[in-house]
């Protein structure tokens, strides 16, 4: 009983690391995210100041500096795209680790389970013939 139950306890901890892996994975994938978010709010706003810039007659300097801004932006937002991607990448691989983990544990749990229902039925077994036994010497007795 003792293999099995090492076993699924082992697989507990896999589990358990596993886990905690995805969580910071999502984690960090929110944080992206929120990123991705703000970045493209700032990259919208810099597009709107640089149209705003052009109706009117600004300096070729702000203008310059504008488009050097949102540049950059893409450059960041492209860069921050990928960082996501390559998350979304981890978190499907952990939580598919994670399924085969669980699934290992479940195996080892039920052997578990079945080898102690298996002792509970022999120990049954044994008292249920100790109780027999006991009945016969007291018939034997009594005739």
């Amino acid at each position: 009983m003792a293999n099995w139950r090492v076993m699924v306890q082992r697989e507990q901890a896999a589990r358990d690391r596993e886990g905690k892996k995805l969580g910071q994975l999502l984690s960090r994938h929110a944080e992206y995210t929120e990123l991705q978010l703000k970045t493209r709010s700032i990259l919208t706003q810099y597009e709107e100041q640089l149209e705003s810039v052009q109706d009117q007659s600004c300096s070729l300097t702000e203008t310059q500096l504008y488009r050097v801004s949102i540049a950059q932006m893409r450059t960041a937002l492209q860069q921050i795209d990928g960082q996501i991607y390559q998350l979304a990448m981890q978190i499907s691989q952990a939580r598919a680790k994670l399924g085969l983990i669980e699934r290992e544990r479940q195996k080892y749990q039920l052997l578990l389970d079945q080898q102690v229902d298996r002792a509970r039925a022999e120990l049954l077994r044994d008292e249920a013939r100790v109780l027999d036994e006991y009945s016969i010497q007291r018939f034997n007795q009594q005739n």
